[in-house]
């Protein structure tokens, strides 16, 4: 399982972080502002330097499954960030200055919208709304309900205990699972034999973007030839520092977050009408979590209800357990994404994440 290890925040900065791909749903590729000469259209194929999106993985508790899904915001293969570029100063950066690249301060979360004091000019632009098309998939008769078995011991090989849990409800049953343990579904009646899917359209239409310019930059020593020295983007509106370029290209090798914005966005994307979905394990997607409390209120430990023997982390223990159930049920075949994005005058903005 993965653990969440960064705050809200810099979450939000990892999502316009991500891989610049196919236009069926990019958060951050917009387009840029006045000044701009040209328009361009991306197609759903993928913009440069991205690949096209994703298909929904197998339907984990009937959940949908997005296509041409992207986080928005960067380009594959992400460095870490600020890792190649030079401090020449207290809160200062050797920033690439040449080739047509300039500094600028961008709020990705246009938070109050305040520009940081050495980027005083401030221009709205837009951006792509992302999104994606998603595959809800519903079971067809039968049921995934039940309780959960568990088993510990050495590989988890002991004998199956069945644990008195409903799955979607919140069980007051004060219990001690320690590690190892493997969890699995205690099935009441049959799996579902069919599933139905629907397409659920997610995309979001364009949304508006903020710069700050007008920050003068310096020639240093600490820098490498092409770069200037410039004070880093801080202040209200979590402001990232940041490179512009005309026209929608590459980033530079050592600055991996990518955004293209522009003085227009035309979202001329649809979701197809169509997808389908396919039965597989009632244990794809369930889950058992351990609350400390009575409420389900605090959670102790959430591990895969899908057989898998646990054996690392805090045990599960505690006063009540929810069981979700998986529903029997996967995504087949994707919603197609129809259409493109059209940007008026694209710049793009190449940015560290803080």
């Amino acid at each position: 399982m993965l653990r969440r290890v960064h705050a809200a925040v810099l979450g939000a900065f990892l999502l316009m972080a991500g891989a610049c791909n196919a236009l069926t749903g990019v958060d951050d590729l917009g387009v840029t502002g006045p000044g701009g000469s040209s328009s361009g259209t991306l197609e759903d194929s993928g913009s440069e330097g991205g690949s096209s999106g994703s298909s929904g993985s197998s339907g984990s508790s009937g959940s949908s499954g997005s296509s041409g899904s992207v986080d928005g915001g960067g380009d594959a293969g992400l460095v870490p960030p600020d890792a190649k570029l030079a401090s020449c100063g207290a809160n200062q950066l050797c920033l690439p200055s040449a080739d047509g690249w300039s500094p600028i301060a961008y709020l990705p979360l246009n938070v109050l919208g305040t520009c940081p004091q050495a980027y005083p000019t401030q221009a709205e632009w837009q951006r792509s709304g992302g999104g994606s098309c998603a595959c809800n998939c519903a079971p067809l008769g039968g049921s995934c309900a039940g309780s959960v078995d568990t088993k510990s011991g050495l590989l988890c090989g002991g004998v199956a205990t069945n644990l008195a849990v409903v799955s979607g409800t919140c069980t007051n049953l004060n219990a001690s699972l320690p590690l190892p343990v493997a969890v699995s579904p205690h099935l009441n009646g049959a799996p579902p034999a069919s599933c139905s899917g629907t397409v659920n359209d997610n995309l979001a239409q364009p949304t508006k973007a903020v710069t700050c310019s007008g920050v003068v930059g310096k020639a240093d020593t600490k820098c490498d030839p092409g770069e200037l020295c410039v004070p880093k983007a801080s202040g209200f509106g979590l402001a990232q520092t940041c490179i512009v370029h005309d026209g929608d290209v590459a980033c530079p090798q050592k600055l991996s977050s990518r955004t293209v914005i522009a003085a227009g966005v035309a979202d001329g994307r649809s979701c197809g009408a169509t997808c389908s979905c396919g039965t597989t394990s009632c244990s794809n997607g369930a889950s058992l979590e351990a609350f400390s409390a009575g409420d389900c209120a605090t959670s102790v430990r959430k591990v895969d209800a899908d057989g898998s023997c646990t054996t690392l982390g805090a045990a599960l223990t505690g006063a009540s357990y929810r069981y979700t159930a998986g529903s029997g049920c996967n995504v087949t075949t994707q919603a197609a994404v129809l259409g493109s994005v059209t940007y008026m005058a694209p710049r793009t903005l190449c940015c560290t994440l803080f």
